[in-house]
């Protein structure tokens, strides 16, 4: 199991394939990328468009970013849709779109900022969880 997956097993979502995506016996579905530190000691995570083109408009669907080691942050996917356009999108040499993100974390106040690396003018930011804290919202996610 990858970093943290065992807190959205635990809660009733299961793995959807080899993706990122997870889903409950209820229906919620949630988006859970790793967020790592990169070669220049930021926190980031990508987004593949293939996993944005299986979520659907009106769906149940959460972003869950499990931050390296034992942090959680969370969105619903309809308010962080707002970051993934043209303007946020990489084209890889392979033909894959992906949208990138930097992590700031606010220690003091435990936020995390989430922002489009192609984009600095386009971030949100929300409340990072720990694995309790997290393992807690999830479970409600999973029952919603």
């Amino acid at each position: 199991m990858h970093c943290n997956e065992d807190v959205l097993v635990g809660a009733g979502f299961r793995r959807l394939g080899n993706s990122s995506m997870f889903a409950s016996a209820s229906g919620a579905r949630v988006l859970s990328p790793g967020v790592g530190p990169g070669r220049n000691d930021g926190y980031w995570f990508d987004i593949r468009e293939a996993n944005v083109k299986r979520i659907e408009a009106d769906s149940k669907t959460w972003l869950v970013l499990r931050v390296v080691p034992s942090g959680f942050a969370i969105f619903s996917f309809a308010e962080f849709r707002v970051l993934l356009n043209e303007s946020t999108q990489r084209h890889g040499t392979d033909g894959v779109i992906t949208y990138g993100f930097g992590c700031e974390f606010d220690d003091a106040r435990q936020m995390l900022k989430v922002v489009s690396k192609r984009d600095h003018s386009r971030w949100l930011t929300t409340d990072l969880l720990d694995r309790a804290g997290a393992a807690k919202a999830i479970l409600g996610l999973s029952q919603s």
